[in-house]
This record gives C-alpha cells, sequence and structure tokens, in this order.
C-alpha cells in the first residue's frame, strides 16, 4: 500500500474509534460535574444589542430562575437567550448547578450533549467513508 493510503486509513480509524471514544469522555464528565434541582421563572430580561451599519436594534430575552439546595434559595439569569422565544413567568425548569458552587448554574438545555452525540454518529460514519474509500 501506498503511504498516502495507509495514512487516510489511519485518519479514518481515528475518525471512526478515537473521537467518539473522547467525546464519550467528554459527556461522562458533563453528566457527572453538574448536578440537577427544579427551578422556576420568575422574570424576564431583555438584553439589547445594536448594529451601528443600520441603526437596527435588537436583542434576547432571558429567563431568570429560582431553585434551591439544601434549603437555601438561589437566582440568577440564564446565559442563553432568544429573540423568538420569550420565557414564561412560572415556567418550570430544570437548572443545571455545580455541586460546590450553586451560584454557577444554567437552565439545562440538553443541546451540549445532543451536540457531542451528533459528533460522535458523524465521526464514525466520516471514518468508515473514508476507509472504505480509500479501500476501494
Amino acid at each position: 500500500m501506498e503511504q498516502s493510503t495507509l495514512v487516510l486509513l489511519a485518519i479514518g480509524a481515528a475518525l471512526a474509534v478515537v473521537l467518539p471514544w473522547q467525546l464519550q469522555g467528554v459527556i461522562r464528565k458533563v453528566a457527572r460535574q453538574r448536578a440537577r434541582a427544579n427551578g422556576t421563572v420568575v422574570d424576564v430580561e431583555h438584553h439589547s444589542s445594536s448594529s451601528a451599519a443600520d441603526s437596527h436594534s435588537s436583542g434576547t430575552f432571558h429567563a431568570v430562575v429560582t431553585f434551591e439546595v439544601g434549603g437555601r434559595p438561589y437566582r440568577f439569569c440564564s446565559d442563553h437567550g432568544s429573540s423568538l422565544h420569550r420565557p414564561q413567568r412560572g415556567s418550570r425548569v430544570t437548572v443545571r448547578f455545580d455541586p460546590l458552587d450553586p451560584d454557577n448554574a444554567e437552565v439545562e438545555r440538553g443541546q451540549s450533549i445532543v451536540l457531542a452525540r451528533v459528533m460522535q454518529i458523524g465521526s464514525v460514519v466520516a471514518g468508515v467513508a473514508l476507509v472504505l474509500a480509500t479501500l476501494l
């Protein structure tokens, strides 16, 4: 086999095996480091932004959430906002927080883990396709 073929096979194998295995470790670590609690949206903040180019003002809506850990209340404004969806006061959300520092909290969105899973599947498919394309 040519050296370029061996390199492509190695890259394909890495994409199909090593990267998904590494991503699984990241998924486990994220899940382990964060605890969950039930939270309530108590307010909504509008964060404005404007574009100097067209004098257009826009912004995003961010949920202000309260939750309790060990009977102690905590309150935070979500870092994740939306320009299309305004959070509803009184709605229930799942909060993920650092058990050693509950002030470090966020509304659980699940997208980080979903994105990692999509990357896992994509790397397996890309790796297998590269190996097959190299061998055929």
